[in-house]
């Protein structure tokens, strides 16, 4: 039990409550999708790479949250003993800008640019990581119908298989946080922090 918190009753501690809230929940977001394991989906190989699929169910995480290990620059290794004999597994570190990266592309495609708004981030940020999710093989990129100078960010099939994973984590996540918030005010808590952030 924290004995240090901010007073409610000054509004001045809102600055202080945003972050002390935004760094505790996105620990724990990190700590659920760490690691995505992706197995073969079937036994032979095309191109020299393993055909992947995600594996379902939350158990992935919990696999992955007994392994030893903290986040890497790449967005995945090949780990070729496997498990079960069954030829290996990919896995998968996401940082939780990726986590954000990943369910925008769900929701439509997109580039560069507009992600480093919708995130607030920099450009070379956003690059810099849509580049490593392209080496995994979750994005695909092509040249814009609009401006063939300029690519459109698109999610691959693996891509989309991660994404449920990830929100079926996030909604488990959800509901353990959601023991402290009553569920009527979650609507009015979401339209406050989107005022807040225009």
């Amino acid at each position: 039990m924290r004995t240090q918190r901010p007073d409610v009753e000054d509004a001045r501690n809102l600055f202080v409550l945003l972050r002390n809230a935004h760094v505790l929940l996105e620990r724990q977001l990190g700590e659920v999708v760490a690691r995505i394991i992706l197995a073969d989906a079937t036994t032979h190989h095309e191109g020299g790479g393993a055909t992947r699929r995600a594996v379902s169910g939350l158990e992935a995480w919990d696999r992955s949250r007994r392994t030893a290990g903290n986040l890497v620059g790449d967005a995945g290794r090949w780990d070729g003993d496997g498990e079960g004999g069954d030829g290996g597994a990919w896995v998968v570190n996401l940082t939780v800008v990726d986590v954000h990266l990943l369910r925008r592309l769900a929701v439509r495609p997109s580039s560069t640019a507009l992600l480093a708004e919708y995130l607030l981030c920099t450009h070379p940020t956003v690059r810099r990581r849509m580049a490593v999710l392209e080496g995994s093989g979750l994005i695909d990129r092509s040249p814009s119908y609009r401006d063939s100078r300029m690519n459109t960010l698109t999610l691959s099939d693996t891509g989309r298989e991660v994404v449920q994973m990830i929100e079926r984590a996030m909604d488990g996540l959800l509901d353990v946080i959601g023991d402290d918030v009553p569920s009527e005010h979650w609507r009015a808590l979401l339209q406050d922090l989107d005022t807040l952030s225009r």
